[in-house]
């Protein structure tokens, strides 16, 4: 089952059409061009005095001239159309019948009454230009100006005589299977009343047509509810018959109500009724006057003895369904339904309970004068009760501060309520919010009138929709609807938030009862989640061409409430295929050019576009050319101060439309419109249901976000003042709910609040429940022992913690709400904290939670290789690394070895939680036989330069000191040396072999043995025994100084001469010895060098090679 929204009749007022009326603007531009084009023309020779082709048309007359099709049903809106075109299409002031649209409305208006559908019509007949008239010769154009032609002095007649006919009845949707129907002569507008012999409606009955006599009343039943075509058949006295049909959905009356079964609280009590019907009339006045509503009385024992009451006050009541619809928007079945439906133990709590359901007469009148009537009726209970039960007094909506008003009001002036316990329903204890830019539009339609041609009458371009632009200018003027109203928009579209800030000021005087309990349901999110969308989206769009309808139609839907309203606009939009409604059906050769859309208020403190309105309206004449009109261009920007009210937490609107459904396909394909509508928004903020703070106190941003729980309130200035709450929250979902919805979490709370069972409350809170939930504490330990902990109340946690052993979990067991850890010694780096939650009360399951938390000091989080030229690298850096120094890195010294290999290394390390705590770092080489810039100067910072001579791993480790934490453990990191000439030789506890060397032993005393590997890849002179001439090698010619026959080898590399360059560096860079080899392989004493490392440097003829050799 769908939902019902109680104050959606504001809603309606509200998404549709604004304001106070203090002014309206009248567009003349179209009378004066559609006058200078037919200024040619001899009006009097127009028969009937009406030409279409003069009118601005609202829909196709042709559409409906007495031939049944699917395209041309009738509703309200389409007479409406088809009558203004009928005014438009005057070219004088004597027509028949057509009086002014406010008559017109006016006069169907006083004539509708309870259970009573009162039809109306119209029969003219008018003319069009034949089709051929131009091409024809039978008017003239010139300078698009059209001109009488004459042949031979001979008139030449350019017309075709039309006839359009249409009946309807006022209202879509008529709840009773009994209904009494007439067509009073006054509603019937024709200009042909001598040529009409009777009217016959088939009412779908089964009866088929019936006469009906103007005037004459006729009883229809139904068997059972449904959709139902009515047809009227038109004959005239020539004996040709005319029809039109429109469509109306019936509902069975709740429990067989009947027209008959309404009784005055003086009047007895039928125990046949299973509904008691009263009409009640207040006692009390408010500025002298009172007002009325409807009881509808569901006995529990259907008894007609009342003994334990529940007084159920409904919300804002539009009026808009007309009197034939007498119980107004919402009555007890749409009450009782939603509360019996998927609302946990409220239906069987409920059904011990009398209820009397409160129908207001007026309910969009003052809230003070239904506050007074139903003081009225709480007296009348109390003396109608049986026993000693007290009354439960449940508001919804707008009702629920009307109850409160009433309740307070009663004790203040000593007056007896006999109620414990009164429940507050998504009540507007601080203001409704309907979105400010959808209050500008709704104002701009109702300020839009374009002159007739002939300038009598003005006529506003929306009407035509299922509601008549007069109706929704009467309900949004309505006091009911500006008291309520968070924001409204005035004459001039200005904000003018008087009534409402005087109510509530009255209302915050007047306080809450002191003698009740009282709740509140809020359907706000429990989890403080906003609305499906951010400050400043866009709430909806509409643009195109079409009818001018579409937009009240549209925004009915749109914005306007979910029930009955909602269902009439849907129905037209969509093209209902029980109803076959339409918008109706377009004009061929006109078009009025539409360009809407409204955004939602921006963040606090920010000034942004949220409206904005373009009309144009463009006739072709002739179908040669064309009139353009622009009738309306406007757009405002937000009020400073502003707060983006649309997306807080709320009761929220659903907006009924679907767009990327079939119907939505269809509406776009026929009339060219495209459309975007936001799904929902706030209409009753969390902190306005929940009263936070009474109303005294100023509300921000972060308020309205908040998460209220009544296990943890807001106290002080910020307090709530009920006894106990509920927020909206449905298994593992705290989003929000359809305003004055029932759920089963907020049933059975209430079902505990009635039950009269001693204690049985509940404190309702499933914040851990939230998909928003966070674990609360510190994200940032220094040292010492900290708390972190999620709300309480779920059946089962469990804790987890993952860092290794940086934290030391002090709590003695993980399955409570909460835990503590602290640091464990020096250790340092990122933990996670994870809580998996479960609760079948609030239907959460196995929901994790995890919280992020830094302890102790900064640490490294990785390195960066930092690439210093665009010819050499010391590795392969990562994508994300720094691709040359940074200006911000310090001067680090150069290479000390001198030897040109560029495969120095330039490291960073990259600290987390961040670099700006950091007082100090301490750095400890691991692979201790490649040089640092450490060695040289302690520099400090996080950049390090790496001298190597080949190609290896390096291993350092760091720690970092800072005021967070003070010292951090050691972190052991390496670098892997990729970019240096040669590979560095392996090494074992007897020396060191390279690809080209063999030295040992290393480490090494007073000498060092050297030899060069036969697969060497260095360029040397052959492997031999033999001197090579000069002993240089740099000749070819091989002599044997011994004279024996010497000759190569091609083992082990020998030379008896070769001399390799050997130079020893401290780690300073400093040469310290140098040498040079007397043939290989060679023994090389070392001189009383100081014990370390040193780098040994193997040259010769431009080649080198470097090792680290340690000398004991």
């Amino acid at each position: 089952m769908k939902p019902k929204l109680s104050a959606k009749k504001l809603l309606i007022a509200f998404l549709l059409l604004s304001s106070t009326l203090y002014s309206q603007t009248v567009n003349k531009e179209w009378a004066s061009q559609i006058n200078e084009t037919f200024s040619g023309i001899d009006k009097n020779k127009i028969p009937h005095s009406l030409l279409k082709d003069y009118a601005m048309e609202f829909i196709e007359l042709n559409g409906y001239d007495g031939t049944l099709t699917n395209e041309n049903y009738v509703h309200k809106g389409t007479l409406t159309s088809i009558y203004n075109t009928l005014l438009m299409a005057r070219v004088k002031t004597n027509v028949p019948d057509l009086v002014a649209p406010t008559v017109f409305k006016q006069n169907w208006d006083k004539s509708r009454k309870r259970n009573f559908i009162t039809l109306s019509g119209l029969y003219y007949k008018y003319s069009q230009f034949k089709e051929n008239a131009y091409p024809d010769g039978l008017i003239k154009i010139s300078n698009e100006k059209l001109y009488d032609k004459y042949n031979n002095g001979v008139w030449q007649n350019p017309y075709e005589e039309k006839q359009v006919f249409a009946i309807t009845s006022p209202t879509l949707k008529y709840k009773g299977l009994e209904v009494d129907v007439e067509l009073p002569q006054n509603l019937w507008y024709t200009n042909q009343e001598n040529e009409i012999n009777q009217i016959s409606i088939d009412f779908g009955d089964g009866k088929g047509y019936v006469v009906v006599p103007f005037g004459a009343t006729k009883k229809i039943t139904y068997d059972k509810e449904g959709i139902y075509d009515w047809e009227y058949m038109m004959e005239l006295k020539n004996g040709q018959k005319l029809f039109s049909h429109s469509a109306i959905q019936i509902e069975m009356p709740l429990h067989g109500t009947t027209i008959d079964n309404f009784r005055l609280p003086t009047e007895p009590c039928t125990n046949g009724w299973e509904i008691d019907m009263v009409e009640f009339t207040g006692t009390q006045t408010y500025a002298n006057q009172f007002n009325t509503a409807t009881l509808e009385i569901d006995y529990a024992d259907n008894d007609c003895i009342i003994k334990k009451p529940l007084i159920v006050a409904e919300g804002f009541d539009s009026g808009l369904l007309g009197s034939a619809n007498g119980l107004g928007d919402n009555d007890y079945l749409d009450f009782i339904q939603e509360a019996s439906f998927d609302s946990g133990d409220l239906p069987e709590v409920i059904k011990s309970y009398d209820i009397i359901y409160i129908n207001w007469d007026s309910g969009r009148d003052y809230l003070q004068r239904n506050a007074l009537l139903l003081q009225d009726i709480i007296a009348w209970v109390n003396s109608e009760k049986q026993g000693n039960e007290p009354n439960v007094v449940l508001g919804q909506s707008m009702g629920g501060v009307i109850a409160r008003y009433a309740l307070a009001d009663m004790e203040q002036q000593n007056m007896d309520h006999d109620t414990s316990l009164y429940i507050s329903h998504d009540a507007p204890h601080q203001g409704a919010n309907i979105p400010l830019g959808i209050l500008y539009f709704a104002r701009h339609m109702v300020d839009q009138f374009v002159s007739t041609p002939i300038g009598d009458l003005d006529i506003d371009t929306g009407n035509g929709g299922a509601v008549s632009i007069e109706d929704i200018k009467a309900l949004i003027d309505s006091p009911g609807t500006r008291q309520l109203l968070k924001y409204n928009v005035g004459g001039g579209f200005s904000i003018n938030n008087t009534l409402h800030d005087s109510w509530e000021a009255e209302l915050q005087a007047k306080g809450y009862p002191q003698l009740t309990r009282n709740i509140a349901i809020s359907n706000a999110s429990h989890c403080g989640i906003p609305q499906n969308f951010n400050p400043n989206d866009l709430l909806f769009s509409l643009n195109g061409n079409g009818k001018t309808s579409f937009l009240t139609d549209y925004l009915l839907n749109v914005l306007g409430p979910i029930a009955d309203l909602g269902f009439y606009a849907s129905a037209i939009i969509f093209k209902e295929p029980g109803l076959l409604l339409g918008s109706g059906i377009l004009p061929g050769s006109s078009k009025f050019g539409i360009d809407f859309w409204a955004k939602a208020l921006p963040e606090a403190g920010q000034s942004k576009q949220i409206y904005k309105g373009r009309i144009s309206y463009t006739k072709k004449v002739l179908w040669t050319f064309n009139i353009t009109v622009n009738l309306t261009n406007k757009g405002f920007n937000n009020p400073s101060g502003s707060l983006p009210y649309d997306y807080y937490p709320g009761g929220q609107y659903r907006v009924p439309l679907d767009f990327q459904g079939v119907h939505g396909d269809g509406w776009y394909g026929q009339y060219n419109i495209n459309s975007y509508v936001i799904p929902s928004f706030n209409f009753i903020p969390s902190v306005s249901a929940l009263d936070i703070g009474s109303g005294t106190t100023n509300l921000y941003n972060a308020d309205y976000l908040r998460a209220y729980t009544a296990l943890t309130p807001p106290t002080g200035n910020k307090a709530i003042p009920f006894d106990n709450f509920i927020t909206g929250f449905q298994n593992n979902n705290g989003l929000n709910e359809v305003h004055i919805s029932f759920s089963p979490r907020n049933g059975t709370w209430l079902a505990k609040e009635l039950d009269e069972i001693s204690g049985n409350e509940e404190l309702f809170d499933c914040t851990f429940g939230c998909s928003n939930l966070e674990i609360s504490g510190l994200s940032r330990i220094c040292d010492g022992g900290f708390g972190y902990s999620v709300p309480a109340g779920a059946d089962s946690y469990l804790w987890n913690v993952i860092g290794g052993d940086i934290v030391t979990i002090d709590s003695p067991s993980l399955d409570t709400n909460s835990i503590s850890i602290s640091r464990n010694g020096s250790n340092s780096g990122w933990i996670s904290i994870g809580v998996r939650i479960s609760s079948v009360k609030c239907g959460v399951d196995d929901l994790v939670i995890v919280k992020d938390i830094y302890v102790g000091a900064p640490t490294v989080e990785s390195i960066s290789f930092i690439n210093t030229s665009s010819d050499s690298s010391g590795g392969t850096p990562p994508n994300d690394d720094d691709d040359e120094l940074p200006n911000t890195g310090p001067e680090l010294p150069n290479n000390p070895t001198l030897i040109a290999d560029g495969c120095e290394v330039y490291l960073k390390l990259n600290h987390t939680p961040n670099t700006n705590e950091i007082t100090d770092i301490e750095w400890e080489k691991i692979t201790t036989d490649i040089g640092w810039s450490k060695d040289i100067t302690n520099h400090g910072g996080n950049y390090v330069y790496l001298y190597p001579t080949c190609n290896k791993e390096f291993k350092f480790r760091v720690k970092t000191k800072s005021d967070c934490g003070g010292w951090s453990q050691w972190q052991e990191f390496s670098h892997t040396i990729t970019a240096c000439s040669s590979n560095c030789s392996s090494s074992n506890n007897n020396g060191i072999t390279s690809s080209n060397f063999s030295l040992y032993p290393v480490p090494t005393n007073t000498f060092l043995n050297i030899s060069v590997l036969s697969n060497h890849t260095w360029s040397l002179p052959a492997s031999t025994t033999f001197v090579i001439d000069g002993g240089n090698g740099n000749d070819d010619s091989l002599t044997d100084p011994d004279g024996n026959g010497g000759s190569t080898t091609t083992t082990a590399y020998t030379h008896p001469t070769l001399g390799l360059n050997l130079s020893f560096y401290n780690n300073m860079g400093i040469l310290v010895y140098s040498t040079t080899t007397n043939g290989i392989p060679a023994q090389t004493n070392i001189p009383n060098l100081p014990s370390g490392i040193y780098v040994l440097a193997i040259e010769y003829q431009g080649q080198v090679e470097s090792h680290h050799i340690t000398i004991n």
